[in-house]
């Protein structure tokens, strides 16, 4: 893939003229002038041109890889804006300026810029939008569907009771556990995310620990789908596959604080701590912004599920106290075990 401005100028230009014109290997300043003598030629004989550019994000990545710069799209929207009846509309997943993210903190700033010069539309689905998405991008056997909606009738009323939504939106997703699913839609949302294209991916793809990767699971094991698609899974999802990406991105003192508070919590006999502290960590980073919080009312009732916690809250705080002893700890990891387990002096 080479600029996207002569691809671009070409398809405008000959679609404005009736015939094929060949701009291959013009110049983004040749491709310009191309683009404004259609437009201003073909102005008083149309209502209006609409130029619409799909996938807008492949043609920023490339000039964000290739070292370029937006002057052919900042210079578009001065042509546009310059001829009578002329709209550019540009699909993408992302702001300008995640598209550079790989480039210097200046070089962001001005990708920012360009953007200013284009209105924004941004298509921001809600939570129960997100679970319907979700809900219709696969489909459960009805034998299967009716046992996992008994089996977990109180998982589903304890998240509508803490986060509100409904019960039937959450049953659409399972086997996917209702918290983890409440949390893929503040996830798509994220800076190092792509919006509902990163949850059909989470979906879809066969990335570890994600969800076909838990279905070939299932599928495998003695008693299929005895346990769902948890909090502990999606928690090593981002860790192995967008952890890097995570720590270079707005999130990344979330990220590395929860890191360390899961890393620690490993350190302690008994799968019940590492998963609460997952869950925690999880809510820290994604769920503040959709008003999604892990109280300790809510960790424990959700924890419930799989063991006492009155007990587990007790041993954890013996040993919490002496990890504190032998390790520092940074307040953000601190603060994600106490509330996981309450205040350790």
């Amino acid at each position: 893939m080479g600029s996207p401005a002569p691809a671009i100028a070409e398809t405008l230009v000959s679609a404005l003229a009736g015939e094929p014109k060949k701009l291959e290997g013009a110049s983004d300043a040749e491709c310009l002038i191309a683009i404004k003598d259609a437009l201003t030629q073909r102005a008083a004989a149309c209502d209006g041109v609409v130029l619409i550019i799909d996938e807008l994000g492949k043609a920023l990545d490339y000039q964000s890889a290739s070292g370029g710069d937006l002057h052919f799209f900042q210079s578009l929207a001065d042509v546009a804006q310059s001829v009578s009846n002329v709209v550019v509309i540009g699909l993408l997943h992302q702001s300008f300026a995640a598209y550079a993210r790989k480039r210097d903190s200046s070089t962001q700033k001005e990708w920012g810029k360009v953007q200013g010069r284009y209105k924004d539309f941004g298509f921001n689905p809600s939570a129960d939008e997100s679970l319907h998405l979700i809900g219709e991008s696969f489909s459960v056997e009805d034998k299967l569907k009716a046992e996992l909606l008994v089996r977990e009738r109180d998982s589903l009323e304890i998240v509508v009771e803490n986060f509100g939504g409904h019960v039937d939106a959450l049953a659409r997703v399972l086997p996917l556990d209702p918290v983890a699913a409440s949390l893929l839609g503040p996830l798509s949302k994220r800076s190092f995310s792509q919006n509902e294209r990163s949850l059909f991916s989470f979906i879809a793809t066969h990335e570890r620990h994600g969800f076909r990767d838990y279905l070939r699971v299932q599928e495998e094991a003695p008693e299929a789908f005895s346990e769902l698609y948890r909090v502990d899974r999606l928690w090593s999802y981002l860790y192995h596959n967008l952890g890097h990406v995570i720590a270079a991105s707005s999130d990344s003192k979330a990220w590395l604080e929860a890191c360390d508070a899961v890393e620690r919590a490993s350190l302690l006999s008994g799968a019940i701590y590492l998963h609460l502290t997952q869950l925690i960590a999880l809510f820290s980073i994604l769920g503040r912004a959709n008003k999604l919080f892990a109280s300790k009312i809510f960790s424990s009732n959700i924890s419930l599920q799989l063991k006492n916690t009155n007990t587990m809250r007790g041993k954890l705080r013996r040993q919490f106290r002496r990890l504190k002893k032998n390790q520092s700890s940074s307040s953000g990891t601190t603060s994600i075990l106490t509330m996981c387990f309450g205040q350790v002096t």
